[in-house]
């Protein structure tokens, strides 16, 4: 009887965490706005809504990435070995960054940790 007892009160905490975990929080990227211009090699900042935690969940921190759409090959092109910023607390609502020397284009979106969340398209220029 402890034993089924015991077995009911794991199962309960581990269907718990498994839903802390599954919480993604997305906030919204206030900043750069679609058509912004940033130059190569300044310092801009990224802003974003910080989201309300879910009871139970750890402080989220994380890295933003800069990435980019083409047409003539699918996906968000987001460079995740040099990102813009790491060990950012979501809960900042902003971060200033080095904006590196880049091809220019006028495709660039900025991620936010693992939300998924991309920003609106924006330029960046020589």
């Amino acid at each position: 009887m402890f034993s089924t007892k015991l077995t009911a009160v794991l199962a309960l905490f581990a269907a718990a965490a498994a839903t802390v975990n599954a919480d993604v929080l997305r906030p919204r990227i206030t900043e750069p706005t679609t058509g912004q211009v940033w130059k190569g090699d300044s310092s801009q900042t990224i802003s974003w809504d910080p989201p309300a935690l879910p009871v139970g969940a750890l402080e989220p921190v994380g890295s933003i990435f800069l990435g980019y759409f083409d047409p003539q090959s699918p996906g968000e092109h987001l460079n995740i070995d040099s990102p813009l910023a790491s060990n950012v607390s979501m809960f900042a609502g902003s971060v200033r960054v080095h904006v590196p020397k880049v091809k220019p284009r006028t495709s660039y979106i900025i991620a936010l940790f693992d939300s998924g969340n991309v920003s609106p398209q924006f330029e960046i220029t020589d």
